[in-house]
């Protein structure tokens, strides 16, 4: 084959001359827009910037000089009937890539001294050309078949020539030399067997001192190689990773966005106006109501103003938070023309932790892989996004990279148990380190959790704690309990909504909402939980945030950002911080009579969901629930918001975060991985349940076995509207795989979501 029209891409199609151009352009951009946390970062680990940067871009003229082979070329010219047949044939580029980068590296180091001085056989950028693609562990399990290959490469005529004339043409815009590096030896080393003897002895000593540099240079051939991959112009690349809203801008748009929705705007609370000021991390605590997602946004729109950080990443406890929150975003976005991205997992099925197709669409690279890595300039996430990149899942780095430039907004805070707490502090550490900047926010927050956060951020910047003090000493509501199970007043509940009220019922479990919303089923409750697919879901949040049904049946997924307002609550007993943010769904606008609260006995599998520890879990006792239950007892009757923080300071007294063994666990578990993969390497595939949360059952994403037809007719992408997760223990009982999908036998209907096939089994949920 001889050509001078060399392929890199299929579709968008590219010349291997216009990919590289492409790259080299959003490469020169990245660097440029994001230059403030590549200072910070080669500050922190003693390499300056510009031998960062020259190893950077000899990732950049290299990562695809294994496409000048005969079968990678072949691939890119086949027709549709005979692509299937050319990928088997196809030898991995990256894996061919990997001797020419690696040569270079060598003869750079002789001219510009080693890149890590501690690790000066250390090959950074080979390993950042052979894991662009696909995972990168250190049994190299994404190229068995390249490292089984037994014959010499086949490259095309003049192929890798026609490649190093354009790295050393990219290399000299920069004023750089590039090594003459021994093409034919390379070419010869392609297919060798020593690339695993070099990715071991690249492996530094402080691999978790080292993880944030790697993040870095890998991402700066990843995101500008994705940028120049979607772009369908590759001669006029323009990457847009900044968010550039001025603060009274904003401003200008949270008046215009209350007003739509009905109500008045008569200004900033002095609350928001505080946090809007703050140039430092701010831990906000303020009733729920009164803006604190308004006062978050303003703060982070201050940081991007003054060039501190570059974008706002928003996390979430839940993916129904997540896509509340989105949904806000977006419209307040949406007046600047700026696109909110939503990253959040729905599927052990998906394509997160594997590769990217070369037959991927640039549609689908900005759509999809964009906003899972948090490229936009504003991402709404779920917190275990991060916290799995900081243990090395998926593609870490990119998310790594994103968070290091970014005003993160950690909502909701105080929902966390002491295990993804844990991990919360060490990714907190790791990110402000490198210039992050933290609005952590809740409602209550006891004083020994705000000390653990103070102390994950350390010296970074100052950190201000920021309370609502107008509205701590207002009642909005009336606090009763009864002893006994909310299962014994029904009639009560009944009785409410036929008198007119918006009555929102909230118990602890998904078995005992289902069971509560059949029981009612006559006054035609919205049964609210975690177990339903995202079509039914999302139609469920929409009624409920619209004008609202009389009746809502719910567990705890009602606790956190969503926007609704009810006039009686009928709730099980929990741990005060979380019937705080129950209580924040009645009387929302503090209407001068109080809402009423009435709270009840927990009921059987509460123990599952609030516990202190482990071991008063095994046992059966539940201290914790315990001492709610008498602190609700003991104040009764209009109950302020001061009222309620001085409850949770009670409850948890004693109860340092830090001491707790899940914490100690989860902080081990981040040391052990990242230290075992020297900072540097991907998780195995079989490794990949490290858990972001403490679960008392492990449980994986399936679809109901009812939607098997419709799913089967649907693309990859589309099928994960169907899932929903469900204990692994039944699922191994219950699964059926039909091409390569799997499904789980159970009842599923759109009005009580998933159950489990046996009705005395829905306890556990």
């Amino acid at each position: 084959m001889i050509t001078t029209q060399y392929l890199a891409k299929r579709e968008p199609r590219q010349t291997y001359g216009e990919h590289l151009e492409a790259v080299y352009s959003a490469w020169c951009q990245i660097a440029e827009q994001h230059a403030g946390v590549i200072q910070r970062v080669c500050d922190n680990t003693g390499v300056k910037v510009d031998r960062l940067l020259m190893s950077s871009l000899l990732t950049v003229v290299f990562h695809d000089i294994g496409k000048m082979t005969v079968a990678f070329q072949e691939m890119m010219l086949a027709g549709d009937g005979e692509l299937t047949r050319a990928r088997r044939k196809n030898f991995r580029h990256e894996y061919a890539s990997f001797p020419f980068v690696a040569a270079a590296a060598v003869l750079l180091q002789r001219v510009a001294g080693p890149l890590l001085p501690d690790t000066p056989r250390a090959c950074w950028e080979g390993l950042v050309v052979l894991g662009h693609h696909k995972p990168l562990e250190s049994e190299l399990t994404s190229f068995e078949r390249e490292m089984a290959f037994a014959e010499p490469l086949v490259w095309v005529e003049k192929g890798p020539d026609c490649a190093l004339e354009v790295a050393r043409s990219l290399f000299s815009r920069r004023g750089w030399e590039l090594p003459v590096i021994p093409i034919e030896r390379c070419k010869e080393k392609a297919a060798g067997k020593d690339v695993r003897q070099i990715l071991m002895q690249s492996l530094p000593n402080n691999g978790a001192e080292s993880r944030a540099l790697f993040a870095v240079m890998k991402s700066l051939l990843m995101v500008p190689d994705w940028w120049a991959s979607s772009s369908p112009n590759p001669a006029a690349v323009v990457v847009k990773s900044r968010a550039v809203v001025p603060a009274m801008l904003m401003r200008a748009s949270i008046k215009a966005e209350i007003e739509v929705a009905g109500k008045s705007f008569e200004g900033l609370r002095p609350f928001q106006e505080q946090c809007s000021a703050s140039s430092d991390h701010v831990i906000a605590i303020a009733p729920t109501g009164s803006g604190k997602t308004e006062a978050s946004v303003l703060w982070a729109c201050k940081q991007i103003d003054t060039g501190k950080v570059t974008k706002l990443l928003y996390l979430l406890p839940t993916m129904v938070t997540a896509n509340a929150i989105h949904r806000r975003l977006s419209r307040l976005f949406s007046k600047h023309q700026i696109d909110v991205g939503l990253s959040h997992s729905l599927a052990d099925l998906s394509r997160e932790d594997g590769e990217e197709g070369e037959g991927d669409t640039g549609e689908y690279r900005q759509s999809v892989l964009f906003e899972k890595h948090c490229f936009p300039p504003i991402t709404v996430a779920t917190v275990d996004q991060l916290l799995s990149a900081l243990m090395h899942g998926g593609r870490w780095p990119l998310k790594t990279w994103a968070a290091m430039d970014a005003a993160i907004v950690l909502d909701e805070i105080h929902a966390y148990d002491p295990y993804t707490l844990a991990l919360i502090t060490q990714m907190v550490g790791e990110s402000a380190k490198a210039g992050s900047r933290f609005f952590m926010m809740s409602a209550t927050l006891p004083t020994v959790v705000v000390k653990a956060l103070k102390e994950a951020l350390g010296e970074t910047a100052p950190v201000g704690e920021i309370r609502d003090s107008q509205l701590l000493v207002s009642a909005r509501n009336c606090f009763t309990v009864y002893d006994k199970l909310i299962e014994n007043d029904i009639e009560e509940i009944i009785k409410q909504v036929r008198a007119g009220r918006r009555v929102l019922v909230v118990v602890n479990t998904v078995g005992k909402c289902q069971e509560l919303a059949e029981i009612l089923r006559g006054a035609k409750p919205i049964c609210y939980h975690s177990k339903f697919i995202l079509r039914d879901r999302t139609d469920k949040e929409e009624d409920i945030q619209g004008l609202g049904p009389r009746l809502v049946v719910a567990t705890q997924v009602v606790e956190v950002s969503l926007d609704i307002d009810y006039d009686v609550l009928f709730t099980e007993c929990a741990p005060p911080d979380a019937v705080a943010q129950r209580a924040g769904r009645v009387n929302r606008r503090r209407r001068p009579i109080p809402g009423e609260v009435r709270i009840y006995r927990p009921s059987k599998g509460s123990e599952r969901i609030y516990f202190d520890d482990v071991v008063s879990e095994r046992i059966g006792t539940c201290t914790l629930l315990d001492r709610s239950w008498q602190a609700f007892i003991d104040r009764q009757g209009l109950v302020t918001e001061r009222d309620l923080t001085e409850m949770v300071e009670g409850v948890y007294r004693g109860l340092d975060p830090k001491e707790h063994p899940a914490f100690n666990a989860a902080c081990s578990a981040v040391r052990d991985v990242q230290a075992r993969l020297g900072g540097v390497l991907d998780r195995a595939l079989d490794e990949q349940r490290l858990l972001t949360r403490l679960e008392s059952y492990y449980q994986v994403s399936v679809i109901p076995f009812e939607f098997r037809e419709e799913v089967l007719s649907l693309r990859p992408r589309e099928r994960r509207r169907y899932e929903v997760k469900m204990p692994w223990w039944y699922v191994k009982r219950c699964r059926e795989d039909i091409e390569g999908i799997t499904f789980c036998r159970m009842k599923y209907d759109t009005r009580l979501g998933a159950r489990f096939e046996k009705e005395e089994s829905l306890a556990v949920f």
